[in-house]
């Protein structure tokens, strides 16, 4: 059975929650839907908020969207614009990974000309038990040299309304991306500020040249940037 990360990807840190840690993730969820008001959710400073953020997310019907606009009382779908069809919909997109989330938070794109190539995906082979998760993060070269990062929030959505992507048969075995979309406006039950302290690869995201990267996915659309 693989047990080491594949070349080139990323694994989640250590993620072995107390009980202690458990009991106050919960009551931090439980006092945010009490009473929602679109407003921060109060996680005490000692812990992790990408622990928080995935851990509620593997207990409750939430989803992830990070945004480096901070106070939305409401998420609206835009159209997205990427090499593969699934994640070039009109919608909101969001994820059930907390590391993914905040670094969809972190990098600002409100006037920048900044390409992101990004992952996070579990494989369950075929004889073994479920490896990862595991990421990849670029940022166009010239942006990430220029400092990219901003301050922004992770919205805790309701899950009814999405539908998660598909698993992928590959040769590794079955693949599982959290990804999620909608196809409506939805009011957030609040949202967790987060800024680049909060990302735990800052310093392992990659740069890369946006024509070159274009131009190989069109001379191979299954090409995935972090093979060797």
């Amino acid at each position: 059975m693989q047990t080491e990360t594949p070349k080139g990807l990323l694994r989640r840190p250590d993620f072995n929650l107390t009980p202690r840690t458990r009991a106050a993730f919960d009551a931090v969820f439980l006092e945010l839907t009490r009473e929602p008001s679109v407003g921060p959710v109060a996680l005490p400073e000692q812990y992790l908020k990408w622990q928080f953020l995935s851990y509620i997310c593997d207990h409750e019907d939430v989803v992830l969207h990070g945004s480096c606009e901070i106070r939305l009382s409401k998420i609206e779908p835009h159209q997205a614009d990427d090499v593969r069809t699934y994640s070039s919909q009109r919608a909101v997109y969001a994820t059930t990974d907390g590391i993914w989330a905040i670094f969809f938070a972190i990098v600002d794109r409100r006037e920048r000309d900044l390409g992101t190539t990004n992952t996070c995906f579990t494989v369950k082979p075929d004889s073994g038990e479920t490896l990862g998760p595991f990421y990849y993060f670029s940022l166009s070269r010239h942006a990430l040299e220029s400092n990219p990062w901003c301050r922004g929030a992770v919205y805790l959505l309701p899950r009814a309304s999405f539908s998660q992507e598909e698993v992928q048969r590959h040769q590794e075995g079955v693949v599982s991306f959290p990804h999620w979309i909608g196809k409506a406006a939805t009011t957030p039950y609040g949202f967790l500020a987060v800024g680049p302290e909060d990302f735990p690869f800052l310093g392992e995201v990659r740069g890369h040249d946006d024509e070159e990267q274009r131009r190989r996915y069109q001379e191979n659309p299954n090409w995935r940037p972090w093979d060797p």
